[in-house]
């Protein structure tokens, strides 16, 4: 598993991935960003899933950029991680991660898309064991199941 990592880590020069840039679409139309802490001081992302427009980033950009931009987001949390480490004099290593899944529906089953995702997910169990400390999807409505008497659905995928 070390090998493969290093292997990956080489592939994708990640010494270098924090001063790579996407391409301006991708910048401009993919979500995410930093939104805080957890109460134990984990950083939290957040990620708009439910308006993304897959498909269409898909079609402006190539699929290896998109990874690689998910790519340089795990490293851009490491380094938060590590930050937080600094700030807090204890040990933190993983993160949270929130979806809002508004708007999501069967139309974002696009085969295409869906690979990315599987991709991604692969490539974040072999190279970035343990680093997830909670997923958690709001606002599931649609084709997922709300919970009882509440506003907002929490699906938690931990």
């Amino acid at each position: 598993m070390l090998r493969k990592h290093i292997e990956f880590r080489k592939q994708q020069d990640l010494d270098n991935i924090l001063n790579w840039q996407p391409s301006e679409v991708i910048q401009l139309y993919d979500s995410g960003g930093l939104s805080g802490y957890d109460h134990e001081g984990c950083p939290v992302w957040f990620e708009i899933i439910g308006t993304l427009d897959l498909r269409g980033l898909l079609l402006s950009a190539s699929k290896e950029e998109l990874i690689r931009n998910r790519i340089k987001l795990c490293e851009l949390l490491l380094q938060e991680c590590e930050l937080q480490t600094q700030k807090l004099g204890r040990k933190i290593e993983t993160v949270v991660i929130v979806f809002d899944l508004e708007g999501l529906s069967l139309k974002h089953l696009w085969k295409p898309a869906v690979e990315i995702y599987q991709q991604f997910l692969a490539m974040l169990e072999a190279n970035y064991p343990e680093m997830l400390k909670n997923l958690i999807g709001i606002r599931a409505l649609g084709p997922f199941p709300k919970a009882p008497d509440a506003q907002m659905s929490q699906v938690y995928f931990a």
